[in-house]
Protein backbone atom coordinates (compact mmCIF):
# COMPACT_ATOMS: atom_id res chain seq x y z
CA UNK A 1 0.00 0.00 0.00
CA UNK A 2 1.32 3.30 -1.03
CA UNK A 3 0.68 6.91 -0.44
CA UNK A 4 -1.29 8.49 -3.38
CA UNK A 5 1.45 12.00 -3.29
CA UNK A 6 4.61 9.90 -2.99
CA UNK A 7 3.58 7.29 -5.53
CA UNK A 8 3.06 10.46 -7.72
CA UNK A 9 5.89 12.83 -6.60
CA UNK A 10 9.14 10.40 -6.01
CA UNK A 11 10.46 7.01 -7.28
CA UNK A 12 10.12 5.81 -3.42
CA UNK A 13 7.47 3.07 -4.86
CA UNK A 14 9.38 2.20 -7.91
CA UNK A 15 12.42 1.28 -6.11
CA UNK A 16 10.56 -0.56 -3.49
CA UNK A 17 8.76 -2.67 -5.75
CA UNK A 18 12.18 -3.28 -8.07
CA UNK A 19 13.94 -4.39 -4.64
CA UNK A 20 10.87 -7.18 -3.61
CA UNK A 21 11.31 -8.52 -6.81
CA UNK A 22 9.47 -11.60 -7.12
CA UNK A 23 8.12 -11.41 -3.90
CA UNK A 24 6.32 -8.57 -5.09
CA UNK A 25 2.42 -9.68 -5.81
CA UNK A 26 0.69 -5.81 -5.98
CA UNK A 27 0.41 -2.70 -5.04
CA UNK A 28 -2.86 -0.45 -3.43
CA UNK A 29 -1.94 3.07 -4.39
CA UNK A 30 -3.51 5.37 -1.53
CA UNK A 31 -6.61 4.82 0.85
CA UNK A 32 -9.57 7.72 1.78
CA UNK A 33 -8.79 9.60 4.73
CA UNK A 34 -10.08 7.93 7.79
CA UNK A 35 -9.71 4.43 6.52
CA UNK A 36 -13.65 3.79 4.95
CA UNK A 37 -14.32 0.23 5.10
CA UNK A 38 -15.49 0.04 1.62
CA UNK A 39 -11.88 0.55 0.19
CA UNK A 40 -10.56 -1.87 2.84
CA UNK A 41 -13.12 -4.67 2.31
CA UNK A 42 -11.30 -4.44 -1.23
CA UNK A 43 -8.16 -4.28 -0.20
CA UNK A 44 -8.55 -7.51 2.08
CA UNK A 45 -10.50 -9.31 -0.79
CA UNK A 46 -7.30 -8.80 -3.13
CA UNK A 47 -4.90 -9.55 -0.51
CA UNK A 48 -6.74 -13.06 0.16
CA UNK A 49 -7.07 -13.79 -3.97
CA UNK A 50 -2.60 -13.45 -3.99
CA UNK A 51 -1.81 -15.30 -0.37
CA UNK A 52 0.24 -12.70 0.15
CA UNK A 53 1.95 -13.42 3.88
CA UNK A 54 3.50 -9.65 4.34
CA UNK A 55 1.42 -5.97 4.01
CA UNK A 56 4.20 -3.18 3.42
CA UNK A 57 2.96 0.69 3.80
CA UNK A 58 5.06 3.16 2.21
CA UNK A 59 2.92 6.32 3.52
CA UNK A 60 1.48 7.07 6.92
CA UNK A 61 -1.78 8.31 8.39
CA UNK A 62 -4.42 6.64 6.87
CA UNK A 63 -2.37 3.51 5.12
CA UNK A 64 -0.69 2.68 8.60
CA UNK A 65 -4.51 2.17 10.36
CA UNK A 66 -5.77 0.44 7.66
CA UNK A 67 -3.05 -1.95 6.85
CA UNK A 68 -3.06 -2.72 10.80
CA UNK A 69 -6.44 -3.30 10.60
CA UNK A 70 -6.40 -5.72 7.23
CA UNK A 71 -4.43 -7.89 8.62
CA UNK A 72 -6.79 -8.19 12.00
CA UNK A 73 -9.62 -8.89 9.98
CA UNK A 74 -7.88 -11.24 7.73
CA UNK A 75 -7.54 -13.41 9.89
CA UNK A 76 -10.77 -13.00 11.63
CA UNK A 77 -13.55 -13.99 8.77
CA UNK A 78 -14.58 -10.74 7.23
CA UNK A 79 -14.98 -11.00 3.58
CA UNK A 80 -17.93 -7.69 3.30
CA UNK A 81 -18.26 -4.23 5.00
CA UNK A 82 -21.44 -6.12 7.40
CA UNK A 83 -18.77 -8.51 8.42
CA UNK A 84 -16.95 -5.89 10.22
CA UNK A 85 -19.67 -4.09 11.38
CA UNK A 86 -20.56 -7.12 13.38
CA UNK A 87 -17.10 -7.80 14.39
CA UNK A 88 -17.04 -4.12 15.13
CA UNK A 89 -19.83 -4.70 17.82
CA UNK A 90 -18.40 -7.95 19.18
CA UNK A 91 -16.08 -5.81 20.89
CA UNK A 92 -12.60 -5.04 20.33
CA UNK A 93 -9.39 -7.06 20.99
CA UNK A 94 -11.61 -10.54 20.19
CA UNK A 95 -10.82 -12.97 17.55
CA UNK A 96 -7.67 -14.31 16.42
CA UNK A 97 -4.31 -12.78 16.31
CA UNK A 98 -3.02 -11.69 12.63
CA UNK A 99 -0.61 -13.83 10.53
CA UNK A 100 0.47 -11.56 8.09
CA UNK A 101 3.77 -9.57 9.17
CA UNK A 102 3.35 -6.05 8.60
CA UNK A 103 6.20 -3.30 7.28
CA UNK A 104 5.61 0.15 7.95
CA UNK A 105 8.02 2.70 5.37
CA UNK A 106 6.31 5.88 7.47
CA UNK A 107 7.35 9.05 5.61
CA UNK A 108 5.92 12.89 5.40
CA UNK A 109 6.18 15.48 2.28
CA UNK A 110 5.52 18.36 4.50
CA UNK A 111 6.53 20.21 7.20
CA UNK A 112 5.97 17.37 9.30
CA UNK A 113 9.38 16.03 9.49
CA UNK A 114 10.50 19.29 11.77
CA UNK A 115 10.20 17.93 15.11
CA UNK A 116 10.66 19.62 18.30
CA UNK A 117 13.24 17.98 20.63
CA UNK A 118 13.58 19.49 24.50
CA UNK A 119 16.90 17.21 24.78
CA UNK A 120 18.87 18.67 21.23
CA UNK A 121 21.70 20.08 22.25
CA UNK A 122 22.98 20.65 18.54
CA UNK A 123 21.37 24.05 18.41
CA UNK A 124 23.15 27.51 20.01
CA UNK A 125 20.46 27.60 22.37
CA UNK A 126 21.34 24.07 24.72
CA UNK A 127 18.80 21.93 25.28
CA UNK A 128 15.18 22.81 24.72
CA UNK A 129 16.23 25.44 22.68
CA UNK A 130 13.79 24.70 19.12
CA UNK A 131 12.97 22.38 16.61
CA UNK A 132 14.77 20.06 15.02
CA UNK A 133 14.98 19.58 11.33
CA UNK A 134 16.77 17.31 8.84
CA UNK A 135 18.97 20.55 7.99
CA UNK A 136 20.40 20.76 11.81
Amino acid sequence: MASKSLSAQTQYLAKLEATLGEKHVGTWIGVKPHSPYDDLVEILRDIKAKEADCLVTLGGGSLTDSAKFIVYVLENGVDAVDDVIKMEKALANTGNAPRVSLVFIPTTLSGADAVYAPWDVRKAGGPGSGPVSNDS
